[in-house]
């Protein structure tokens, strides 16, 4: 048995075609951009406080995961983080402390800047948070 289509398949229709997926249903599909690395400037503020700070951030790959080595001036921060599509989450603390945090970050496509969200166990606001080279 033989299966046929009932119409003409050409080259012009598969271009024709091609250029309507392109046009109508790639702009829809999810934006897959790459996890930060490198330095950043970083700029937010904590959760339920309007003022800001200013530090820096260094990120690498390792492995599956990402470390996330944060500054502001003599005091630091480690953290790990992933990325799936758009989004990189990083687990985060103070070395030799007990206290953890969760960060979300979303890269704006327009900016190129990684626009995040924080909070720590307990909290009932977030902190925002911007990295930019």
């Amino acid at each position: 048995m033989r299966f046929s289509l009932p119409f003409q398949v050409n080259s012009l229709f598969v271009r024709r075609l091609l250029l309507f997926s392109m046009i109508f249903v790639s702009p829809i599909l999810p934006v897959w951009a790459e996890a930060p690395l490198g330095d950043y400037r970083c700029v937010g503020n904590n959760p339920g406080q309007k003022v800001p700070y200013k530090g820096h951030v260094h990120v690498e790959k390792n492995g599956q995961t990402y470390t996330v080595f944060w500054r502001f001036g003599a005091t630091t921060y480690i953290g790990t983080g992933i990325d799936q599509g758009d989004a990189f989450a990083v687990i985060f603390t103070k070395p030799q402390s007990n206290g953890y945090g969760l960060i979300l970050f979303r890269k704006n496509p327009k900016t190129g800047h990684w626009n995040g969200r924080w909070t720590q166990p307990g909290s009932k606001t977030f902190g925002q948070e911007v990295w930019g080279k």
